[in-house]
């Protein structure tokens, strides 16, 4: 955990951080964990509601959540550790590794495009019956991927941007491939075991559910009120390394430090994982470079409402963010390396408000004046 603010330049930022996210939870708005972490002191860290409402368990910062389309980061770094040891080209095709994939779409589409999301692959999360018995009759992972090939490409690889989570579905498939192991062991081995992460893993349904927030959604309680709806647990494999991996605040504080410092991709590939492809996107990571000001256009667009400016200054700074849904939790980080400034908020709650909004304005907190230094 970083140090606690004890920095009086802070401390009035810090009780108006608590204040800002004590509204939305007590509102029934936010219901999780959140941590602003900046120049090496927590301004906000911890647990704001509950993991289970019925007994009243509080969050905690080792508390898990499905962090969904987060997943992404770890699939993607392990594919970079892949190719450090030379067993996959970053800029190879697929068929290269995949002898069931369709092999036109695979001699053309590169792993580089399944990173950056410009394979031009259809989402296999968009299918009109995605979750019905049917759809998942038969459901492999293999399956899946031959199933979301057959049609053809919705463009030519490489040429635009358009998410989906095919693309890191296929990833896992090559992870499985050319390791001959399944996908959460390689996980373990390669990625959460070196780097010592205890809260991490993917969930494969045997796991000890008192270690998980339960996901709710507001709902009729019968007496003209809201009460709270528990969620169903997702299939795990359904996800798979597109969006299958749980976290904690604590290790998701620590992954994003140790993934923008350069702690997980190999030295060689991290030009290539932080650079931008289209939108914006570089490989399973939001990169973006901008003054400040453009950042609150940036949250503007997503969040559809417009406030007074609260950003100064021109400097141009890198940012990484990403967000991430499954099943009734929503997760979103951002990060400013050069700040030393790391904002992760993971939710347990289905409602009007995501998180993007809630990390507005914990940013417009800190952000009143022009940054010094």
């Amino acid at each position: 955990m970083p140090d606690a603010c004890s920095h009086d330049q802070y401390s009035e930022i810090a009780a108006e951080m608590e204040r800002v996210i004590n509204r939305y939870q007590q509102a029934r708005l936010f219901n999780g964990s959140a941590a602003v972490c900046f120049r090496g002191q927590a301004l906000l860290y911890g647990g704001f509601g509950w993991a289970d409402p019925a007994t009243q368990k509080p969050v905690t910062e080792h508390t898990r959540f499905f962090i969904g389309s987060n997943s992404k980061q770890f699939t993607a770094g392990l594919i970079f550790r892949l190719a450090e040891r030379g067993l996959v080209e970053i800029g190879g095709p697929v068929a290269a590794y995949l002898p069931y994939f369709r092999e036109d779409q695979g001699q053309k589409i590169t792993l580089h495009q399944l990173l950056t999301h410009t394979s031009g692959i259809y989402n296999y999360t968009d299918h009109p019956d995605f979750q019905s018995p049917e759809f998942l009759r038969g459901y492999t992972v293999p399956a899946m991927i031959r199933e979301m090939t057959r049609p053809e490409l919705e463009f030519e690889p490489g040429s635009r941007f358009q998410y989906s989570n095919t693309n890191y579905l296929i990833l896992g498939g090559i992870i499985e491939e050319v390791l001959g192991r399944p996908f959460p062991g390689v996980l373990e081995k390669y990625l959460l075991d070196p780097l010592g992460f205890a809260d991490t893993g993917y969930f494969k349904g045997d796991e000890d559910k008192g270690l998980f927030a339960k996901a709710y959604s507001l709902c009729d309680n019968g007496l003209g009120g809201l009460g709270l709806a528990e969620l169903p647990w997702q299939r795990p494999d359904l996800f798979f390394s597109a969006g299958n991996i749980y976290s904690s605040l604590a290790d998701m504080v620590r992954w994003i430090d140790l993934l923008t410092a350069g702690g997980v991709i190999p030295e060689r590939y991290r030009e290539t994982a932080f650079k931008p492809v289209h939108n914006n996107y570089a490989c399973g990571i939001v990169c973006i470079e901008a003054g400040l000001s453009e950042l609150e256009n940036l949250f503007r667009e997503e969040l559809q409402f417009v406030s007074k400016s609260i950003w100064t200054g021109e400097k141009v700074y890198r940012f990484f963010l990403h967000r991430g849904a499954l099943g009734g939790y929503n997760s979103f980080w951002l990060a400013v390396p050069e700040l030393a400034l790391t904002v992760v908020l993971l939710s347990s709650f289905v409602g009007p408000v995501y998180p993007e909004e809630i990390v507005y304005y914990l940013l417009k907190a800190l952000f009143r004046q022009e940054i010094q230094g």
